[in-house]
């Protein structure tokens, strides 16, 4: 059976409202996951952005969840914050 079109146009919108919800919480989610990376190398906003080949403008609409990085930059940034926390893990026990 067809669906009568007010009730299709009703549920289309709906389930766009839904998607964009869904959406913001993912870009949330993200966002905070970039915060934490970030945060864990020890990296002002200024430098992380430098180091992981994008503008300070871009990492800060990451942070604001305005815009969420793409795959293979979100494993840069793991890779980053590693690379620093072995760093800071390999000097403090030097000086112990």
């Amino acid at each position: 059976l067809p669906i009568p079109y007010g009730i299709s146009k009703a549920l289309s919108e709906v389930l766009d409202r839904a998607r964009d919800h869904l959406e913001a919480n993912e870009r949330t989610e993200v966002a905070r996951h970039v915060r934490l990376l970030m945060e864990r190398s020890g990296l002002a906003q200024q430098e992380f952005a430098s180091r992981i080949g994008v503008p300070v403008e871009d990492l800060l609409a990451f942070l604001d969840a305005k815009a969420s990085p793409s795959a293979a930059l979100m494993i840069r940034m793991r890779r980053l914050s590693d690379r620093f926390v072995k760093v800071r893990s390999r000097r403090a026990s030097e000086h112990n």
